[in-house]
């Protein structure tokens, strides 16, 4: 049986038997120390001190005063004394706000708020376990519960609530200490040490998960899946999660030229098999923390207009029939426009001159310098005559032989870099 056979085999099993498991879990797990008693947990951990009773009867304890060391106590998160936490925006893009209000890069979010990304927003939020969330464009998630465990260190209560859009979730591993979920309108995640993604479309009631690293525990309103790494499921409204699906490959960007001279930047790569669209995105950081240019293409060529000078990074993932998107193909790109040629107005083409002195002339626009190249032929090989770092509009050239003439113009701008050749005159 091959890996991905026995993967969707485990997962079809957990689908039809055991699909409870992936509930939100209610139990907090505290592993004993060797000066832990049941009255001191109760102390140190509970909001009703007197309850280490039942922690008592629930894990079947039978000496109260001495614990075993290492073993797991189940104790429900609703009886733990539970402090507040704030997340904090690390970087923004675009349209970003907190409760209708604008969020900037430092901006506190606090337990409860509602942040929601424009069509050009982006925004990347660090939270207080460790873990970093980034919800890409037009977007909406609530941060409903983000608690720690008094006393506890690493244990943390965290419960995302997505409305709309989609987010790029790196957990931090807690081993086994609090929990970390994301929920969606038609589905529940569980998850704990691992990079995944998650999507939610209110107009189809449509929500997708995508594991890159680790496992993810994705409920639905019937039953629920396992994702390994390298797989993704869909769960619709009132339907069992998709069994999970291997994710497309990355498209190959190594035709992506490294520097860019044109104001548009075209990102042309081979057709994956299966893929349905490709999402591409352009961020001015390696991690993709603030998005600069989110866009989605049915064809295998992508073009991101009037992007100014700078270095960016580029990334494109395929997309399949289901709307799942696989693993990222990234390349590194440097955006230096080069100037615009100016445009030639004398002699006009064609045009013949008696005498031995001929005035070339030209629409300098808002450029001071620019270079000249002269020749007999139109493919510049013949007794070609060069002159660099001309300014003004015209240059008078003197002691002209007869003949038929070729030029041509360039642009320079304040780095000394040439632009394009302008057309050819003759």
């Amino acid at each position: 049986m091959t890996r991905i056979a026995a993967l969707q085999l485990s997962a079809l099993l957990l689908l039809a038997g055991t699909g409870s498991a992936i509930a939100s879990q209610e139990d907090f797990l505290y592993t004993t120390h060797s000066a832990d008693t049941l009255i001191g947990l109760g102390h140190r951990l509970l909001l009703d001190p007197k309850r280490w009773h039942e922690l008592q009867s629930r894990n079947r304890i039978a000496n109260t005063r001495r614990l075993t060391l290492g073993s797991i106590i189940r104790i429900p998160y609703s009886w733990l004394k539970m402090s507040a936490e704030t997340a904090t925006a690390s970087a923004v893009g675009g349209v970003v706000t907190r409760d209708g209000e604008p969020l900037a890069a430092g901006g506190i979010v606090p337990q409860g708020s509602v942040v929601k990304t424009g069509t050009d927003g982006s925004v990347t939020i660090n939270l207080a376990d460790g873990s970093i969330v980034t919800l890409q464009k037009s977007s909406e998630v609530r941060f409903a519960r983000m608690e720690k465990v008094h006393s506890v260190d690493a244990a943390h209560d965290i419960l995302l609530k997505l409305e709309s859009g989609r987010m790029d979730s790196a957990v931090k591993p807690h081993h086994d200490v609090g929990r970390f979920e994301i929920a969606t309108p038609v589905a529940l995640s569980a998850v704990r040490g691992t990079h995944f993604r998650t999507g939610f479309v209110p107009e189809d009631s449509k929500a997708t998960t995508e594991t890159l690293e680790g496992t993810v525990g994705v409920r639905g309103s019937v039953a629920a899946v396992i994702v390994p790494s390298g797989f993704g499921t869909r769960v619709d409204k009132d339907a069992p999660p998709l069994l999970p699906v291997p994710l497309l490959p990355p498209p190959d960007l190594a035709a992506v030229p490294l520097t860019n001279s044109t104001s548009t930047l075209l990102v042309n790569f081979q057709a994956v098999a299966g893929a349905q669209e490709y999402r591409a995105q352009l961020s001015e950081d390696r991690s993709f923390r603030s998005i600069a240019a989110d866009l989605v293409s049915s064809a295998p060529d992508i073009a991101f207009p009037d992007l100014a000078d700078g270095d960016y990074w580029v990334r494109v993932r395929s997309i399949d029939r289901f709307g799942l998107e696989g693993p990222d193909a990234v390349r590194s790109v440097v955006q230096r426009v080069l100037p615009d040629p100016p445009k030639p107005l004398a002699p006009t083409a064609g045009e013949k001159i008696t005498g031995t002195q001929a005035r070339l002339q030209w629409a300098p626009g808002d450029s001071k310098q620019f270079r000249l190249r002269l020749a007999h032929d139109p493919v510049f090989s013949v007794d070609v005559r060069e002159t660099d770092s001309l300014s003004g509009s015209e240059l008078v050239l003197d002691n002209m032989p007869p003949g038929r003439y070729f030029w041509q113009l360039a642009t320079v701008n304040s780095r000394g870099e040439s632009g394009p050749w302008s057309a050819i005159q003759s």
